[in-house]
């Protein structure tokens, strides 16, 4: 502690900060876990099941962080995922997502200070960001979104000191480390990258570097800051056989799922569902002080363009996603063009956005920072009194749905009649039976069971007792495998059938 007093040493409002952060964190969370909703997402039931099989899995092993996913959510899950308790209860992942909002918080309230140099400006920037329900939840909960703010503000941070002294290279080597990290946690951290080195660009232009030096500090920065893409592009050949396995492969995000036609190829509807997504994620009054301060800092000339440049960096998931949602590489869907709700969470780095912003409109002004805290503690009540937490309604929505509370019935016969032995499988579009049903992880044989999951196909009386399977439109491998086949039918009986899901159990001999 005494090696890191620096940080706070004479600053009693990063203390504050500090102490804010920590208590909205653990009363969040102990609220939500409190209300059974903290893993209401099944992606974050699903991150906690990559990070589990990693360590007790039937074919345990890093190739278990699979090519879907950016791995290090998961990697930062694994000292925590040993203990069934923290598995099961999800807090193996929320830990992950407390602590980056603590620190998220901090490096808000610096980047303000840089901006500002009004502590109190810097408070309120931090205070706007840990009040924000949307913020509040997903922190509570095993889910990325926290663990990429926090990387986002701190290579920011960094960027910006930087630009105040471009001769202090290891500012440079700060912010290539966190766009580093980012990019291993949810590909928002490669637009980041982009968006880091255009400004890199347009600060060394700006300082006049001649082209070798221009050169020498992008390579510099990007020989780190790209390293994780390279890493993961490796991996995915390495592992999957095809390196762009995460955009090609048959569990992709592309292959999986279907952009809403309405939105596709339209831009005016891509920019109009993402500013709903805006909208909704931070309050009408949030909205507006952060615009008003955007307009006042572009205005400001007490700041060079290299900082304005930096600081704007924190609009890029804006172009990044209206991008995607008109190419059809990203789902939103917002009830006023749909009429459904879903995927709300990809506009929640705006909060930090516009935090950052409305504390910059406060610097110096007393009444300001009284009138701002009035406004969005008036605005967060708001939306906590009008259950208008967005990125909680969203998995109730889909908790809701017919095929989620079928799941759910299924985990809940699976967990009461299963007596042992192994179960093939497949766990893609059946994570919420495997979770829920809370039979060890170790038990499935599943698509990722190396030297397992084909030969189970063939003759699965050899490896599983249970055979689980899904048919329908879509049906899954398994019931493609194996349904109707003489190794089913003389090796197992239809112990339990819901709609288009069977389960089997091999026969006693």
């Amino acid at each position: 502690m005494k090696r890191l007093q620096w940080i706070w040493e004479g600053d009693g409002y990063l203390r504050v900060t500090i102490l804010m952060a920590m208590a909205a964190s653990l009363a969040s969370f102990v609220y939500f876990y409190s209300q059974g909703v903290t893993l209401l997402y099944v992606d974050a039931e699903s991150h906690l099941m990559i990070a589990k099989r990693v360590v007790g899995s039937l074919t345990p092993g890093f190739a278990q962080l699979g090519g879907t996913w950016l791995p290090l959510p998961h990697i930062l899950m694994l000292p925590f995922v040993w203990n069934d308790f923290m598995y099961w209860s999800g807090l193996a992942g929320s830990i992950v997502s407390m602590i980056s909002f603590v620190l998220a918080t901090v490096f808000i309230y610096k980047i303000a200070l840089l901006l500002t140099e009004d502590k109190g400006a810097g408070l309120i920037a931090a205070f706007i960001f840990a009040i924000n329900p949307n913020i509040l939840y997903m922190q509570s909960t095993p889910m990325g979104e926290l663990l990429l703010t926090l990387f986002v503000v701190a290579a920011i941070y960094c960027l910006i000191k930087w630009s105040q002294d471009i001769n202090k290279l290891q500012y440079l080597f700060a912010t290539a480390l966190a766009v580093f990290l980012a990019t291993l946690t949810r590909y928002d951290g490669w637009g980041l990258l982009l968006a880091v080195v255009a400004v890199l660009l347009f600060i060394s232009i700006r300082n006049h570097f001649d082209y070798h030096k221009i050169e020498g500090h992008l390579v510099y920065f990007g020989t780190l800051a790209g390293f994780g893409i390279f890493l993961w592009l490796l991996w995915c050949q390495v592992i999957l056989g095809d390196f762009l396995y995460s955009q090609r492969g048959k569990y992709s995000y592309p292959a999986t799922f279907t952009a809403d036609p309405k939105i596709v190829g339209n831009l005016y509807l891509a920019t109009l569902s993402y500013g709903f997504a805006i909208l909704e994620n931070i309050g009408i009054v949030a909205v507006l002080l952060g615009t008003l301060g955007f307009l006042y800092f572009l205005f400001s000339e007490r700041l060079n363009l290299g900082e304005k440049a930096s600081a704007t960096v924190l609009l890029f998931p804006i172009p990044f996603y209206i991008i995607l949602l008109y190419r059809g590489q990203s789902i939103l869907q917002v009830p006023e063009i749909v009429g459904s709700l879903y995927n709300y969470r990809v506009a929640l780095l705006i909060v930090v956005t516009t935090a950052l912003f409305a504390g910059y409109l406060t610097q110096k002004r007393i009444w300001l920072k009284a009138l701002v805290v009035i406004g969005i503690t008036a605005g967060t009540m708001m939306m906590f009194h009008a259950n208008n937490i967005v990125t909680l309604n969203d998995p109730l929505a889909n908790r809701a749905g017919e095929i989620s509370i079928r799941q759910a019935t299924i985990a809940q016969w699976l967990s009461q009649n299963y007596d042992g032995g192994f179960i093939l499988m497949e766990n893609f579009r059946n994570e919420l039976v495997v979770f829920e049903s809370r039979i060890p992880m170790r038990r499935f044989i599943y698509e990722g069971s190396y030297k397992y999951w084909e030969p189970a196909l063939e003759n699965p009386q050899d490896f599983a007792r249970w055979v689980f399977m899904r048919g329908g439109t879509n049906p899954d491998k398994v019931w493609e495998a194996l349904h109707g086949t003489p190794q089913l039918l003389d090796n197992y009986d239809l112990v339990y059938q819901n709609g288009d899901i069977e389960i089997y159990k091999r026969k006693a001999n």
